[in-house]
């Protein structure tokens, strides 16, 4: 039993086998060919046949369409070929000097950073400059007050700095010869 449902399945198929015909006509064609058609096939065939026939003139109908809209639109730009040519000079010129406003903007940023760069050093240049006039003027200050003090008699720490004045009286007490000294004034400091 198993074997003849399988036989019986595999000659019937599944239903979903698609036809190959150039239409579909259900074994029609071979009634036709074999003279066992009747008048209501043939009438369905031709018109079959004419609606082929409809659809075919559709598409030479919208193909001489498009053909007339490319002849008006190669009309269209024919008149107005000059016109076409004129802006495309006129943008390919547009073009050439976009890239030359380019180039210009490009350098003058260039010189533009350089002359920054410029100036900030000149800036730090003349902020040293500045604080080494402070120092010397500090120094020269130091000096004047120090010149004011030795003129009335007095030692300006300024001029002699009491470590510096240590150092320089120890080495004259050691270079003085023996049994000598240095005056009580002089050994204050």
């Amino acid at each position: 039993k198993q074997e003849f449902r399988e036989l019986e399945r595999a000659l019937k198929g599944d239903g979903t086998r698609q036809k190959r015909g150039l239409f579909d006509g259900g074994g029609q064609l071979l009634n036709w060919l074999f003279g066992t058609a009747t008048t209501k096939d043939l009438e369905s065939v031709h018109s079959r046949l004419e609606s082929f026939d409809k659809k075919g003139l559709e598409v030479v109908h919208l193909l001489q369409e498009q053909a007339t809209l490319l002849n008006v639109t190669m009309g269209h730009l024919a008149e107005h070929e000059a016109e076409i040519s004129a802006l495309m000079a006129v943008a390919g010129h547009m073009r050439r000097e976009q890239a030359q406003l380019r180039k210009v903007f490009n350098d003058s940023w260039t010189h533009l950073a350089r002359e920054l760069l410029f100036l900030q050093k000149v800036t730090r240049s003349v902020e040293k400059a500045n604080r080494a006039l402070d120092w010397t003027a500090d120094v020269l200050h130091g000096w004047q007050t120090g010149l004011a003090d030795a003129a009335i008699g007095r030692l300006s720490p300024l001029l002699c700095p009491p470590n510096v004045l240590a150092k320089a009286l120890n080495s004259v007490r050691q270079a003085l010869p023996q049994g000598c000294g240095l005056t009580p004034a002089l050994q204050g400091g």
